[in-house]
């Protein structure tokens, strides 16, 4: 087990220092690390029980590579080291395109938008993995349920409401394809830098049944709720999407709506347990949900 130091610093092996600490939580801690005259990442998982997202991470590195091998829209990092208690790999350079939201950036969101449509869309080209969502989808949600439970959830949020989602994400979720990629591809997890192509990273929730159109709806539903002057923006943005890929949204609601409804337990869990859900927060989910149960698709 990793526990936690006053000094982070001196859990990483010798062949990587001199390093530096970016982050340390009750999940996992990052690291800058050296190897020779090159930047290294390293990433301990500090949970005992997360020590298999490692190897998942290391296997979602190299197959998003393999989506993209000539680097045509982005590069990943390669895995350097993989271990039972940590991964090192290359370093990524630049800044998490997440920072130009944060700072609003207009002209840089604008160009971020346009640039996630294409990555979207590139993702969409492969093939349905051909996996069975929903046994998947019907145990995720059995847990999700579970947790909210726990949180006691019925406080905060209309359960009748919650429950409904839940029954259509069970009856609905077999109708939907999947695609092979990483579930978490959005702004965070992207560096980008001059002269060079945006750097995919983090890629532990990589998978080959996620729903078809899991990355474009779960980047609109956490961004539209993060930055809701954004929202009109966002719409645009998987508008075009659409056209990209030859499926107008409209004409495929389900689809879409699969995923909205599973990021929207996701979210409730996420902000409970965070202490962070607001009643602006909340408003949006159960309007989200409430055009999900309508069949409208789940940004009108």
């Amino acid at each position: 087990m990793v526990c936690y130091h006053s000094d982070m610093t001196e859990i990483i092996p010798e062949k990587y220092q001199p390093s530096r600490e970016i982050r340390t939580n009750h999940r996992f801690s990052t690291f800058e690390g050296a190897l020779g005259d090159k930047k290294v990442f390293v990433k301990f998982a500090v949970d005992p029980e997360l020590k298999d997202r490692l190897p998942a991470e290391a296997a979602g590195l190299r197959a998003m590579r393999q989506l993209d091998p000539n680097e045509t829209l982005y590069r990943v990092p390669s895995v350097l080291e993989l271990t039972d208690d940590y991964i090192a790999t290359e370093w990524a350079e630049g800044t998490p395109m997440a920072n130009d939201f944060e700072e609003m950036n207009s002209a840089k969101i604008m160009q971020d938008l346009s640039y996630l449509v294409r990555l979207y869309a590139f993702i969409d080209q492969h093939p349905d993995s051909g996996a069975k969502l929903g046994d998947i989808v019907n145990n995720a949600i059995d847990k999700n349920i579970a947790n909210l439970q726990t949180l006691e959830y019925g406080k905060y949020v209309n359960e009748k409401l919650v429950a409904e989602l839940a029954e259509y994400i069970r009856a609905n979720a077999g109708r939907v394809e999947t695609r092979t990629t990483n579930g978490d591809l959005q702004p965070g997890n992207i560096m980008v830098a001059d002269g060079i192509k945006p750097t995919v990273i983090d890629c532990e929730s990589y998978r080959d049944a996620w729903p078809r159109h899991y990355n474009i709806v779960n980047f609109v539903f956490n961004y539209g709720t993060e930055y809701p002057a954004l929202r009109g923006e966002l719409k645009d943005m998987l508008v075009e999407y659409g056209h990209v890929i030859g499926v107008n949204p409209d004409d495929d609601v389900v689809s879409f709506n699969i995923s909205a409804a599973v990021r929207s337990l996701q979210i409730i869990e996420e902000r409970l347990s965070g202490g962070d859900f607001s009643l602006e927060i909340k408003n949006h989910v159960e309007a989200t949900i409430h055009n999900i149960l309508n069949g409208q698709l789940f940004t009108k």
